[in-house]
């Protein structure tokens, strides 16, 4: 408080405001053009069909992993034992009957060490 009251009725003085370095100005426009391929980040309708029937399919099948999901809605998943692969695959393709059909799913066996069967997230 000492401070404040030592500063009342002083005028504030400031650093002088130097225009942008061109550095900065580099730096904003490259951030600004990348902030502009975020629009780009959203699903295709091929994605987000897909992971509706990821979803609906990993209910039955825990012990598969969503790796990623192409924009022409290809899935490519990681899983724990051949059955769970077989499910996960016949499962996909029964809801395919249901609607538009997706390139077929790319299965991978899960990497040793990999974790188990989280498998509702994964990348794009």
């Amino acid at each position: 408080m000492r401070y404040r009251r030592h500063l009342q009725g002083r005028p504030h003085h400031h650093p002088p405001v130097s225009p942008a370095s061109p550095r900065l100005t580099i730096v904003v426009a490259a951030l600004s053009i990348a902030s502009g391929g975020c629009a780009s980040l959203a699903d295709t309708p091929a994605q987000e069909l897909a992971r509706s029937r990821w979803t609906t399919c990993h209910q039955g099948v825990t012990n598969a992993e969503l790796k990623r999901v192409q924009p022409d809605g290809r899935i490519t998943f990681w899983y724990g034992g051949t059955s769970d692969e077989r499910s996960m695959l016949e499962c996909l393709q029964q809801a395919a009957k249901n609607g538009p059909s997706l390139p077929d799913p790319i299965s991978e066996a899960r990497p040793a060490g990999g974790g188990g069967g989280g498998g509702g997230g994964g990348a794009m």
